[in-house]
């Protein structure tokens, strides 16, 4: 983040530049892990907390306003487009309102990206960029309980991804964050051929679903666990064109795939030896099935991929805080 702002106790806060995305700034407390990166979807990848784009979790360019009355808290938050030389997203409106008697909370927020750039190497190619433009639309709803020593939260996150608004300046993208590489392939999502043949939109969507908790078995020995699942519709369909103009459906493109589901598993047990120092161990099993698993499992060209569908993840820290 870098961004300058004013603050006022009534009048709340107003601030401009690189910035959280709302979803980022509330799901701290809403997590019974607490976003902890190791082990949770939501901590280690922005793109549960960026509109579906990890690149997307903080926003350049930006103006939030934050107002907290009494119980309620409200949000707004504007990214200004059409910024020479940005190649992340063009503009976004994003809205949220919590309400936080005491031990209750729940928060609602609302998120929607004009083409949202998210990037991924390319193994196939030395200091190539592989570059996707989508528009993206998300909805959060989350609900906490505390009390003295245990909290225990729930949230549901519904994504859409569909057609850029602009496909023609992003298939043109050359630099990614103002850094000119080797190559940059851009796909932008589900766009209609320039040939003209009939649109085939194929929208992508995907819902999370969690429950996390939290509780101290003693004042230093504190227990955390969550069960996170992400399930994903089937997009194999529609068309997409390459930044050389070339289209072609999706069922045999990098889109085709059938529905299915990433599932995460975590546990996270913490020692407080002072109230400075404490000692972490974590596990996270996580697992894609059906379409989410294409490409990580068993086939005749790639046969040592057989187990690769799963995935263990192990922690073991100290930690001293200042």
């Amino acid at each position: 983040g870098a961004f300058i702002g004013i603050s006022n106790a009534n009048g709340g806060t107003l601030s401009f530049g690189r910035q959280q995305t709302l979803l980022f700034d509330v799901m701290p407390g809403y997590d019974g892990l607490g976003l902890a990166q190791l082990f949770t979807p939501i901590g280690f990848t922005g793109a549960y907390i960026g509109g579906g784009v990890t690149e997307d979790s903080r926003v350049d360019n930006s103006i939030k306003y934050r107002v907290k009355l009494t119980d309620v808290t409200i949000a707004a938050m504007y990214k200004v487009g059409g910024v020479s030389g940005s190649t992340s997203a063009k503009s976004a409106a994003l809205a949220s309102i919590a309400y936080e008697p005491g031990a209750f909370g729940v928060v609602a927020v609302v998120q929607n990206f004009k083409d949202a750039i998210g990037a991924a190497s390319n193994g196939a190619a030395l200091n190539t960029i592989n570059v996707t433009a989508q528009d993206s639309a998300m909805v959060s709803v989350a609900a906490r309980f505390k009390g003295k020593g245990w909290m225990v939260a729930a949230g549901w996150e519904h994504v859409k991804f569909s057609n850029p608004s602009d496909p023609l300046t992003d298939a043109g993208i050359t630099t990614f964050e103002g850094t000119v590489v080797g190559a940059v392939n851009v796909t932008p999502y589900n766009v209609v051929p320039a040939t003209g043949a009939a649109p085939i939109e194929v929208d992508k969507t995907q819902n999370l679903y969690y429950l996390s908790a939290n509780f101290d078995v003693t004042s230093q020995f504190n227990v955390a666990l969550g069960y996170y699942i992400n399930k994903v519709s089937n997009y194999s369909g529609g068309y997409l064109v390459t930044a050389s103009g070339a289209a072609y459906n999706t069922a045999s493109g990098p889109f085709a795939k059938a529905a299915g589901n990433n599932e995460y598993a975590s546990l996270v047990l913490d020692y407080k030896w002072t109230k400075a120092l404490d000692a972490y161990l974590g596990y996270m099993h996580s697992m894609n099935t059906g379409g989410q698993a294409n490409g990580l499992v068993a086939n005749a060209a790639t046969p040592a991929q057989a187990n690769e569908n799963t995935n263990q993840v192990y922690g073991l820290g100290l930690r001293y805080k200042f």
